[in-house]
């Protein structure tokens, strides 16, 4: 029975090559298109899901209100990190990742303006592992003037030399050793860099232009905060401390100016399709993954329509 088929349609196509040749073309084509956006889409939904600790870390969104143009933003103050530690039990580790603009980075005479550099406690590769290829993610961030590069940015600046130990000249300004040497991120991680910054040196390089950063409870500088909580702790029973800590911490603050303070937990998997109005790096939009799906299935269904339809002249009518 099958064999049968299979003859009445190599006979047909071969009777109605036009035909066939549009149809299948037709088909091929609505296939190819509706896998290349499903592709994005799932590539849109990875991001971040690597992390073996994906569902326990947040970041911590604020929305200052009593003043009008009340929104949520990721931008955080420097203080709150070692705050979140010391009065949320639930908290078992705090990062701070910042962005201080692009920097020119000097090798001697090589000078190179980097795009992709950011700065994080010595915590960071706790919350967000790196495959390390030299140094100890423990202690590559912890203290001044220390640098992690990746693969790339470590041939880039030192060609095929080792650059352990070895110094990058960042701004003019301080010379930053190279503490670690990591692979290259995959593309699906929301905090993307070349260059990774101990956050003591620019916390330092604001003091010494006379802002102490580590007290400013209301100065939002480029900083996001990432809490990582306990194993089987529920958001939910941190978040509903965040009112209290936010009264102990800011409340004679907030009543002298008239404003409040709102803090809330982020999942980290969010953070990418779910962009605040000021974010570190730029995000993607769940918008796009809905809208491209429904390309997807649109495009599917018309495929398919068309390849019923121009199907019926390559088959005779039954007597």
């Amino acid at each position: 029975m099958l064999w049968n088929y299979l003859l009445m349609t190599i006979r047909s196509i071969r009777n109605q090559k036009v035909y066939a040749f549009i149809n299948i073309l037709g088909l091929s084509v609505g296939l190819s298109c509706c896998l290349l956006i499903m592709l994005y889409v799932s590539h849109e939904l990875s991001y971040d899901r690597q992390n073996p600790d994906a569902k326990q870390i947040f970041r911590v969104i604020t929305r200052v209100t009593g003043h009008g143009n009340e929104q949520d933003d990721a931008i955080t103050q420097y203080p709150l990190a070692p705050a979140l530690k010391a009065d949320i039990p639930e908290v078992e580790y705090t990062v701070r990742v910042a962005t201080n603009g692009s920097a020119l980075l000097a090798n001697g005479t090589k000078r190179l303006q980097e795009e992709e550099m950011l700065f994080a406690d010595s915590a960071f590769y706790v919350l967000f592992p790196a495959n390390f290829v030299a140094g100890d993610p423990k202690t590559a961030l912890a203290g001044p003037n220390r640098m992690v590069l990746t693969e790339s940015a470590a041939k880039k600046y030192f060609g095929n030399e080792n650059p352990m130990g070895r110094t990058l000249r960042v701004d003019n300004l301080y010379d930053a050793q190279i503490t670690g040497i990591i692979r290259d991120l995959p593309p699906n991680v929301h905090l993307r860099y070349e260059v990774m910054t101990s956050l003591e040196t620019l916390m330092r390089l604001y003091e010494q232009q006379g802002f102490r950063v580590s007290q400013a409870w209301f100065a939002f500088t480029n900083l996001s905060t990432y809490v990582k909580l306990y194993p089987n702790t529920q958001v939910q029973t941190a978040e509903a401390k965040l009112p209290a800590f936010v009264e102990k911490n800011l409340g004679a603050l907030l009543t002298r100016i008239g404003a409040g303070f709102i803090l809330r937990f982020q999942p980290m998997t969010d953070v990418h399709l779910y962009p605040m109005p000021t974010e570190l790096l730029p995000g993607g939009s769940m918008t796009y993954v809905y809208l491209f799906t429904v390309i997807a299935v649109v495009i599917l269904l018309i495929a398919c329509f068309n390849y019923m339809n121009l199907d019926r002249p390559l088959y005779p009518p039954c007597a």
